[in-house]
Parts: C-alpha cells; sequence; structure tokens
C-alpha cells in the first residue's frame, strides 16, 4: 500500500503505533523510541524525531505489533520518510519481512548459454580448486583429477573431457564456488539440462553475489554510492519478480545473461557497487504486496511513459505508467543521437525478402503513439512498398537508440535523429544520476520512477 502523504517545510507527519522503533535503512538496526507517537518534522534538508535531529534524510519507523498510522491513516507493518530536495518529505508503506528465507540464501537461475541439439559446442570450465559433477538423478559425483573440465555436446550427447555421459543433467561444482566459464568467473555453480529441443548451461547464484555482478555491467563507472542504491533495489525487484514469473513455466532458469533480462558478466572487486547491494540488502519494490517488473533504461529522452501505446500492460504493471516527464536527463550526452544509414543496407536488414536487383528509393515514417514513439513505416524500393514497425528499425539496426527518432532521406540515404537511449519505460539511469546531484535519495528517486509502489526486505 502506498500512503501518499507530503509535508511541506516546517510541516509534520505524526506517527502512532505500539512500542515504536527507529530503523537505520543501511545497517537495519533498530533503536526504540518507547514511546506509541512521535512527530516527525523536515527543515533545512534534516529529518527530526519529537525535535531530534536525525543523521540521515531518510529514516524507518515501524512498530512491535506491525500496525502503524501515519497522519490517521492506516499503513501495514512500518514506513520510510525520505525528506525530498524541494523541502517537502514523503511517507511510504514498508514492509520489513516477507521471508524466512535470508536475502542470501535466495537463489537466482541464470542461463549462461543454450545450444540446439543438433549443435555441436564445447564449453571449457576451469577453477582454483578440483571440479565435482553430480548427477542430477543417481546423485552420483566424480570429481575431475585437474581444476578443469572440458564439456563437449555433440548430435545430442554431453562428453566430459572426452569420456561419453549417460545422462542430460548433471550439477557442477567447485570447492570455493567458483567456475571460470570460457574465461568468465562466476560465482556459485553450473547446471547442464536438457529442455525441449536444448542444453543449457544454467548458473546458480546467490542472489546478492548476482547483484554485485548486475551492477557492474548495468551501472556506470564512479558513479555515486546513492544512485548505486537505487539501481541494486531496480535490479533485485527485477529479478525476484522474474523469479516468481518463471513458476509459471517449467523452464530450467529465471532469467537470461543479456539485455532481454539483466547483463551479467561474473564476478567483480569494485567495492563501490558490493556497499551499494550490501546497504539495501533483501529490499526490493512492491505494488499490492507483488514484486514488481521494474524496468530501467539508460536515458529515457524525457519520454512520457504512460502515453506508450505500444509493449507494456499498464493495467497489469500501472507503476510503469508514469503520467509525467522526466527531465533530468537532459543535458547527458546520450540524450540526443543521430545516425546515418545507406538506404539498400538500411532496407536489406528490413526485408530480408528483396530481390537482388531491388534498390531502395526512400523511407516514410507514417505512424507514431502520443509518446512521439515510430510505430510503423513504408519503406519504397524500385520494385515494392514495404511496412515495417518501429520495433524492426530499433531491432535491425543498432545505430538506432531509441523509438523516438525522425528520420530525413537524401541521395539514398537516411539521416535519423533521436531522442532517449532504450526503452523509455520505468527508471532512466541518467536521469537518476542528476537526481542524485541535486540532493535527492535513493529511495525518493524510486518514487519519482514507480509510481504507487512500496517496499519489502527479505528478512
Amino acid at each position: 500500500m502506498y500512503v501518499d502523504v507530503q509535508a511541506k517545510q516546517g510541516t509534520h507527519f505524526v506517527i502512532q503505533g505500539d512500542n515504536l522503533f527507529l530503523v537505520d535503512p543501511d545497517t537495519h538496526k533498530e533503536s526504540p523510541l518507547a514511546v506509541s507517537k512521535v512527530i516527525v518534522t523536515a527543515h533545512d534538508g534534516l529529518l527530526f524525531v519529537n525535535k531530534k535531529q536525525l543523521r540521515l534524510p531518510l529514516v524507518i519507523i515501524k512498530s512491535a505489533t506491525d500496525i502503524i498510522r501515519c497522519n490517521n491513516k492506516h499503513v501495514s507493518r512500518a514506513i520510510i520518510i525520505s525528506y525530498m530536495r524541494d523541502g517537502t518529505c514523503s511517507c511510504v508503506s514498508y514492509t520489513p519481512i516477507v521471508s524466512k528465507q535470508k536475502a542470501s540464501a535466495c537463489i537466482v537461475k541464470v542461463l549462461l548459454d543454450e545450444k540446439k541439439n543438433t549443435e555441436s559446442v564445447a564449453w571449457q570450465i576451469t577453477s582454483k580448486k578440483k571440479i565435482t559433477i553430480t548427477h542430477h538423478h543417481t546423485k552420483q559425483t566424480i570429481t575431475t583429477e585437474r581444476p578443469s573440465l572440458m564439456i563437449e555436446l555433440k548430435k545430442g550427447v554431453l562428453y566430459f573431457n572426452k569420456k561419453k555421459c549417460m545422462g542430460s543433467v548433471f550439477m557442477i561444482a567447485s570447492g570455493d564456488n567458483h567456475l571460470a566459464l570460457n574465461g568468465t568467473v562466476y560465482h556459485g555453480a553450473l547446471l547442464i539440462t536438457h529442455y525441449k529441443d536444448t542444453f543449457c548451461l544454467v548458473n546458480y547464484v546467490p542472489l546478492e553475489e548476482y547483484l554485485y555482478s548486475v551492477l557492474h555491467s548495468e551501472s556506470w563507472p564512479g558513479w555515486p554510492l546513492e544512485v548505486n542504491k537505487a539501481f541494486a533495489i531496480t535490479s533485485r525487484s527485477y529479478v525476484i519478480a522474474m523469479i516468481m514469473q518463471s513458476k509459471k513455466s517449467n523452464r530450467p532458469y529465471h532469467v537470461k545473461n543479456s539485455n532481454i533480462h539483466q547483463t551479467y558478466r561474473g564476478v567483480h572487486d569494485k567495492k563501490a557497487l558490493k556497499d551499494a547491494v550490501q546497504q539495501t540488502e533483501g529490499v526490493f519494490l512492491v505494488y499490492n504486496d507483488v514484486p514488481i517488473t521494474a524496468m530501467f533504461d539508460s536515458c529515457c529522452g524525457g519520454i512520457i511513459p504512460s502515453r506508450i501505446q505500444d509493449g507494456i500492460d499498464f493495467k497489469k504493471a500501472p507503476y510503469l505508467a508514469r503520467s509525467y516527464a522526466c527531465n533530468y536527463c537532459k543535458k547527458c550526452k546520450i540524450f540526443n543521437w543521430q545516425a546515418e544509414i545507406e538506404g539498400d543496407t538500411f532496407m536489406r536488414r528490413l526485408i530480408p525478402k528483396a530481390l537482388p536487383k531491388e534498390r531502395f528509393k526512400s523511407c516514410k515514417i507514417i505512424k507514431k503513439d502520443p509518446a512521439g514513439l515510430v510505430q510503423e513505416a513504408l519503406i519504397y524500393s524500385s520494385r515494392s512498398t514495404y511496412s515495417v514497425t518501429g520495433k524492426q528499425i530499433y531491432t535491425a539496426c543498432k545505430e538506432v537508440k531509441s523509438f523516438c527518432f525522425t528520420m530525413t532521406n537524401s541521395s539514398r540515404k537516411l539521416l535519423l535523429k533521436g531522442k532517449g537511449y532504450g526503452h523509455h519505460i520505468g527508471l532512466c539511469q541518467w536521469g537518476a544520476r542528476e537526481m542524485v546531484n541535486q540532493g535527492w535519495d535513493y529511495i525518493s528517486i524510486l518514487q519519482f520512477y514507480y509510481p504507487g509502489t512500496s517496499f519489502m526486505r527479505l528478512s
């Protein structure tokens, strides 16, 4: 539940509940307030509880009975009060425990590679310790003589270090919980399994270790801790939602290791990113107590998501239907982009069935949605006219950075000019970066990009 309560500078929140506790959002340490009613005020960039100044620009308050009220509105379990840069503060519902399982014990299954039964492939696995191979069904275990393993797939049959294996599901692990696949080191274990007409190689990795790696791929070098906290919660929310969705299918993985879900490139030693994950451990976003599909992109280009007509079911994900623009990314280099593509090259990418002697003449955008995103264009050739979608253009042409663009024809070439970098939905990374520059905290940033959401935390 989201409590839409804001206090102007100098006004206050009245918090009521049995045996109230103050919770440090970074360490989760609880300090009893020894009262059943407190007044929280915001003033000059600071929060005060019963006139006592707090160290942080945000605070969690919970009660011993998990029932709490804010300005006479019932809130379940706990709240986060956060100071806003404009002198107001927001009050957001927060559920501190949703599972008896620790966040570190939650396992994410990441698809690293998949090959058709008819394909041939070799996966080189190495480790600093000896490698064990466990047959899924018989539970028989083999330990390699050396800390290396070559897995080969030939005509639907697996070979381990040149020896043919009877079976199609094996768990591979090492003594130090680190395995290198073709040179990239991953935390956890690897599962190789047959699924439909493919063999899948899946990394079993603890949730927080997975997030360390995702931030290394999805964040930007040198960005401040506060923005990486926002990214950590966004990525954690997304993968928890994917874990829950995967239960509806029989697939052996939760997410793919690509921008289809989240890019994941193994272990690293970037302390700042690990700090962001550790200081938000287990925290994720929910809407109506369900983990949200927390989408994000590099730069939204100022597009208003609620006006986008194709690709998102806003009835199922109203938290993605932001009805106001993000204007914080305007100064970043990727807010505007342009690309020039040879007409024939453009046509061949979009129309593989075009005849060998068929030549490109021009292309025209004929339909955009209210958000300004291209929905349909016509390609005119020397022989025919073809209709293509904005998504087809975005997918086929790596030069095209978003769905928001214009098109100019010149001498059998196309000049495209666009705004934004990505799909324009959810959190805007460069926008969030600028918000931190202007004094926003990570709680307020997440509420800005995912309106109507609240917070939960794995115990």
